[in-house]
């Protein structure tokens, strides 16, 4: 992938050092190997480590040995390109660390700093895996590859956009079983803003019926996590995953579109979409695990 002056195609490996960044030592859970000795002493059982990744690439069980806030997903890079894109266009993503060859970055949402890079409260974070890094940059179906980086920046770029959007459109083609019918008829009618908006009150409004809440936005999101995790029916990477997506969802799409007047072209509404019925797909997953269970 050619550069563009100041940017420069992604070396996977020259990462590695975070290119000067060090470390915050303070930093107790996140950012380190997680310790597989509990604090009786006895060893922590394989199946509720945090890094569990289950059937991952091909293998029986991966188990991933950091404690970080997002985990690896998917078989190939198109998923961490959706995870990516989930940002505003132009967003910079910094690597903050480095194991088991993948990296977990940090978006530089709203140029907040990244003093404290590993509080999941402040920041966003996506893990992806060195050869889904390459693949990104090396890609080449246009004109240019789907990121492009600078010392330890990544950005993708409109290309790689472009590229989830086909690839979006060509295999999710069922807008009434991710969104309902009443969503996909607005955008049948090419009411993109309004079939946005309608999807995230009807994504609010299962999430609260399904914790019980009168809480919402935010603050609803993470109670629904909470309530998951409680229920341990959910593997812990895959619910730090969804932690993230669910809040990219609430903080870009809901909040945005809920207090905003908003246009939306097809390209962009189909995205934003896609990503409310991966949020909605999660709450059915934990409803089929309730119902079974009830039945046993």
């Amino acid at each position: 992938m050619a550069g563009t002056g100041h940017e420069e195609a992604f070396p996977a490996r020259r990462l590695s050092g975070r290119e000067g960044w060090k470390p915050d030592t303070r930093i107790a859970t996140y950012g380190s190997a997680l310790d597989p000795k509990l604090k009786d002493g006895n060893l922590m059982d394989i199946l509720e480590h945090h890094g569990n990744l289950g059937a991952a690439r091909g293998t029986l069980l991966t188990i991933h040995h950091a404690d970080w806030p997002a985990y690896l997903q998917g078989d190939d890079f198109y998923d961490p390109l959706l995870q990516l894109t989930a940002f505003p266009p132009g967003t910079a993503f910094f690597v903050i660390d480095d194991i088991d060859q993948s990296y977990l970055v940090a978006a530089d949402v709203e140029g907040k700093r990244l003093d404290d890079p590993y509080n999941d409260k402040k920041h966003f974070h996506v893990a992806i895996w060195y050869e889904d890094l390459r693949e990104l940059a090396e890609y080449d179906d246009g004109p240019s590859g789907y990121i492009i980086s600078r010392d330890s920046r990544l950005r993708i770029t409109n290309n790689g956009r472009r590229a989830l959007l086909t690839k979006l459109r060509k295999e999710w083609t069922d807008l009434n079983g991710g969104v309902g019918d009443r969503v996909a008829h607005l955008f049948g009618l090419a009411y993109f803003d309004t079939a946005i908006r309608e999807a995230c009150v009807q994504l609010e409004d299962e999430i609260r019926k399904y914790v019980g809440s009168n809480l919402w936005g935010n603050r609803l999101a993470e109670e629904f996590v909470s309530k998951l995790r409680e229920e341990k029916r959910i593997l812990e990477s895959y619910l730090r995953n969804f932690r993230q997506e669910l809040r990219t969802v609430f903080k870009f799409i809901r909040n945005d579109f809920m207090h905003n007047l908003r246009e939306a072209d097809e390209a962009a509404a189909y995205a934003m979409i896609f990503r409310i019925a991966r949020a909605r797909s999660t709450l059915q997953l934990a409803r089929n695990s309730k119902t079974e269970i009830s039945r046993c």
